[in-house]
């Protein structure tokens, strides 16, 4: 009996060089081949068992041996210090020597601009790699570079048919199929629209309701998680509370309100402002204050959906701080994380996964188990929001695009491009739409076909968006309005 699969095509890496697309690679090639003919990791081998040996084997009974080649291929070291191709014992080079040495097609994957190693850098043993022909794999065309790989691998394979490729990018336009725009009433022209067009899966028509006003710029809205109350923050130094349109409460603070949250239970709502060191928790039925916590003049906060976690940070530098609270005296809150790193967003994804937008990358962090995976753009990324379930992710970037991805796998599932940065990205509350902000324009997606469905100008550029957990109201905020739109499907 097979102690592991042995798999047509082994996929050979180092975890610290290119973890992430080694995975979107395998996600690919498992699409393409079926799962029982990749072969790509140790973890795959039972316990027990002798590493080198079943690797050996392993690599033995493949035809084709991708081997991936990030920038830090060649120069990682072991604990010691030492270069880990220079050791005998080396998994990645036993893999190669084994392939070479069986005359076993070899095929190079570069992983963005990295380039093959030069022969008087390898060990004599697999120096031969250098004069294999090479496949470049670069993010920005994954779809299109891992189509050339699946062909070429088709041909070392003797040209089997491929069965078909799912979809990692966006799709193609449709004809006939122009986008539509909606207009807020008085604010801007409609543009040609952007990014894919075509006919959704279903249309939506937003239709304004409310228009709430503060008396200087609205930087942020959020709903209750009963979709009941929407909360703003505003740069006149209010939080406020409204209710069918109508104010409730008005919280007054010292300095610019940066950002707010509600609690999972709806009974809190966190503030944050320009100037202090402080989150505030109010009481969102009194509107009186009952907690503060300290950080280090946090800018942004968020609540945990599943559990009581509070999460405050600092836009751009940090640090992340991490609470369990309670507002009983009974119950001690825990600092679960304190953490600094360049930051633009964070959002939570179900019990354990947060998610961090920052420079090229967002990372998904599990806190349970304290370990990151990356989800790469070209630019910095300028926000991130899970699904209602916490299985997919979306991101926002300055290079123009939004993705969406399954944040466990770095599977890119849909690519939504704009002409110009992209602030922010949401989901709807059944997943069924993505929103999406660029300068003054709000646009709303199909999320399963990536089409886009609607588009809603500004005058002022737009500072946030979200949608109340019911999934019929859309809340917009630009300049010193709030401008609530109720959601019709057809």
């Amino acid at each position: 009996m097979a102690t592991i699969s042995r798999g047509r095509i082994f996929i050979c890496y180092r975890r610290r060089d290119a973890r992430d697309l080694a995975g979107r690679i395998y996600d690919s090639l498992v699409t393409q081949f079926g799962e029982d003919d990749i072969f790509m990791d140790v973890d795959a081998i039972e316990p027990g068992l002798d590493f080198v040996q079943e690797l050996t084997k392993a690599v033995a009974s493949c035809d084709v041996l991708l081997a991936v080649i990030g920038h830090r291929w060649l120069t990682i070291t072991d604990s010691a210090g030492r270069r880990r191709l220079d050791n005998p014992a080396d998994f990645v080079r036993l893999e190669i020597e084994t392939a070479l040495q069986r005359e076993i097609r070899v095929i190079p994957v570069l992983t963005e601009d990295a380039t093959l190693p030069r022969a008087d850098d390898l060990p004599d043993s697999i120096a031969s790699l250098v004069r294999r022909q090479a496949v470049q794999i670069r993010f920005d065309r994954y779809r299109d570079d891992v189509s050339n790989l699946i062909s070429t691998i088709e041909k070392a394979l003797g040209g089997e048919p491929p069965k078909k490729l799912a979809r990692t990018s966006e799709p193609e336009p449709m004809s006939n199929a122009p986008s539509e725009s909606t207009k807020v009433p008085g604010m801007g022209i409609p543009s040609s629209g952007l990014g894919v067009e075509g006919r959704a899966a279903e249309t939506v028509e937003p239709d304004l309701i409310h228009v709430l006003r503060h008396d200087d710029t609205v930087l942020r809205v959020v709903f209750s998680h009963d979709s009941k109350l929407l909360a703003s923050a505003s740069k006149d130094e209010t939080a406020r509370l409204w209710e069918d349109g109508q104010q409730r409460h008005q919280l007054l603070h010292s300095d610019s309100v940066n950002d707010i949250a509600f609690s999972y239970d709806d009974s809190l709502l966190a503030t944050v402002t320009a100037a202090d060191d402080d989150v505030r928790l109010w009481n969102t039925q009194t509107g009186l204050l009952v907690r503060r916590f300290t950080a280090n003049s946090p800018n942004r906060v968020l609540f945990s959906p599943a559990r009581d976690l509070l999460a405050a940070y600092k836009v751009p530098y940090g640090p992340i701080y991490l609470w369990e609270y309670s507002l009983t005296q009974d119950r001690k809150n825990r600092t679960l994380l304190e953490l600094d790193q360049h930051i633009v967003d964070l959002d939570f994804g179900g019990r354990d996964l947060l998610a961090i937008a920052s420079s090229s990358s967002a990372r998904v962090r599990n806190i349970a188990f304290q370990t990151d995976d990356r989800l790469i753009h070209r630019k910095q990324v300028n926000s991130v929001h899970f699904s209602k379930e916490g299985t997919l992710l979306t991101t926002a970037s300055k290079d123009g695009t939004s993705r969406i991805w399954d944040p466990r796998t770095g599977q890119e599932y849909h690519r939504l491009r704009h002409d110009k940065e992209v602030e922010l990205a949401l989901f709807s509350p059944d997943d069924s739409l993505i929103a999406t902000v660029s300068g003054s324009d709000v646009y709303i997606w199909d999320r399963k076909t990536g089409y886009k469905n609607r588009q809603l100008q500004h005058e002022d550029s737009v500072q946030d968006i979200q949608f109340s957990p019911d999934g019929e109201l859309l809340v917009t905020c630009s300049a010193n309005t709030v401008q609530v739109w109720r959601m019709r499907y057809s």
